[in-house]
């Protein structure tokens, strides 16, 4: 497994499709929230980097109507058809390859799309140049040190813990995914055009067999076959996952979710 591997390109269309929705439950509320702080509303013009199954592209073309204006980008639009047209375009787009407008946008928003990036220090610069003077980047991403169980005295406790630290570590050191990327956002906006930035991040427990844990299920059942295929971890490795995941009694905690938000410096 090399640097250029994206862990979840090659997915089943139903299963990847309800991983897409898990994440709109369990994230989008998150995502609105930060962005009315930043001041969304009518009139604005939003870009949406990575959008996915479109949920926050469709809200954002509520909060930006009648005269605003949000440009959805994927590299893969498929689940993008149905967003409404008098207040949402659609572009496939790469955001390593450059802005998709200069000094254009508002807000300038991603989730859980830097950590898969080759360079997410050029898709950050990238979307800071798509933005006004005075327009806000708000990205978040996830910080992974923290994934373990939150019950240790459980039996698959052990394994689990052992399992995600050797993955989240190796898939760090090889590049195929920035899995700590989130503790260091701040660090990265410091090289950017920006000022004022701000961090939150977001701590939560999840018990085997509930929505986060689907979240997790699918996922791991989706990038199995490249992790051991790369032995970083054996089958073994993945029941005791999935059993963990299935399981009322096993408690763990996914990480940490950040949120960090800074706006385009002014011309002096």
């Amino acid at each position: 497994m090399d640097a250029d591997t994206y862990i979840i390109a090659q997915t089943d269309q139903a299963d990847e499709d309800e991983r897409l929705a898990i994440l709109t439950e369990i994230a989008d509320g998150f995502t609105r929230q930060h962005c009315r702080h930043v001041g969304v509303g009518p009139g604005w013009s939003c870009l949406e980097i990575g959008a996915g199954n479109g949920t926050v592209a469709a809200w954002m073309g509520e909060q930006v109507a009648p005269d605003g204006r949000v440009v959805a980008t994927d590299l893969d639009t498929s689940r993008l058809d149905d967003l409404p047209a008098a207040t949402v375009s659609v572009r496939a787009h790469d955001v390593l390859d450059g802005p998709v407008e200069r000094d254009a946008f508002d807000l300038a928003h991603c989730r859980v799309v830097l950590l898969h990036l080759l360079d997410p220090l050029r898709a950050l610069r990238n979307m800071v140049a798509s933005l006004r003077p005075g327009g806000w980047l708000v990205v978040e991403d996830v910080d992974f040190t923290t994934f373990r169980s939150a019950t240790p005295e459980h039996p698959l406790a052990a394994r689990f813990d052992a399992t995600m630290q050797r993955t989240w570590s190796e898939l760090a050191d090889t590049g195929v995914m920035h899995s700590f990327l989130g503790a260091r956002m701040v660090g990265l906006f410091d090289q950017l055009d920006v000022e004022g930035t701000e961090s939150l991040g977001r701590y939560t427990v999840w018990r085997g067999g509930g929505l986060g844990a689907r979240f997790w299920s699918l996922s791991t059942a989706e990038t199995a076959p490249l992790l051991t295929a790369a032995g970083i971890v054996s089958a073994e490795d993945v029941a005791c996952l999935q059993a963990a995941f299935s399981d009322p009694t096993f408690a763990f905690v996914p990480g940490v979710a950040t949120t960090t938000w800074a706006r385009r410096r002014s011309p002096e």
